[in-house]
């Protein structure tokens, strides 16, 4: 997996909350260990506000962002996209008559994700990726930089190359659609739909 680009707004909430939460835990926690009728050893370490804040970043990312309270409160919402894809893509190649028809997986945190793509003849996956909200048409897209690389009984044409595909997220996330092209050594573009499977 690899990182990629949020919304700014959504980092800074995100860490100033969690910088007020840290204050808070560390603060109760010094204040519950005044409380013990012990004191504790001089070896055993007690969290700092920055190993709450470590902890607090940790779990948010892992966990808490994709939860049903967090997607519904849009200050901290990143379309969760996690899952298997059925995706048809249409391709100048093909004189987008052809459809070919792949497998796509995505596995993503609120930090990170790797979008990995399986057709007959290659395999590509990302290397770079950004998850916006667009202003001018109100909804979240996705632009990543992929590479491919053929599978050894593909086609003696075939060779590795880069592309970028830009989808369109649906509202509910089940939907993406758009446009890819690739790079060098291929020169070629067309359609991609992508349907949550």
């Amino acid at each position: 997996m690899h990182p990629y680009q949020i919304e700014d707004e959504v980092k800074t909430r995100v860490f100033i909350v969690a910088i007020v939460f840290s204050i808070v835990a560390a603060r109760l926690l010094n204040l519950l260990l005044l409380k013990l009728p012990f004191s504790i050893p001089w070896w055993v370490e007690t969290p700092s506000v920055l190993g709450f804040f470590g902890f607090f970043i940790l779990v948010f990312n892992k966990v808490l962002w994709k939860t049903k309270f967090f997607q519904k409160i849009e200050w901290f919402y990143i379309p969760n996209l996690n899952g298997e894809w059925k995706t048809e893509i249409r391709s100048s190649h093909k004189g987008f008559e052809e459809p070919l028809f792949s497998k796509l997986s995505i596995q993503q945190t609120a930090s990170h994700i790797s979008i990995t793509m399986d057709t007959q003849e290659s395999i590509s996956y990302s290397v770079s990726a950004i998850l916006l909200k667009s202003k001018r048409l109100n909804q979240f897209e996705l632009t990543y930089n992929y590479i491919n690389q053929p599978k050894a009984d593909s086609i003696s044409t075939m060779n590795i190359h880069t592309g970028t595909v830009w989808v369109q997220v649906s509202n509910d996330c089940k939907n993406l659609d758009g446009e890819y092209y690739s790079g060098r050594g291929r020169q070629n573009f067309g359609r991609i739909i992508m349907n949550r499977g």
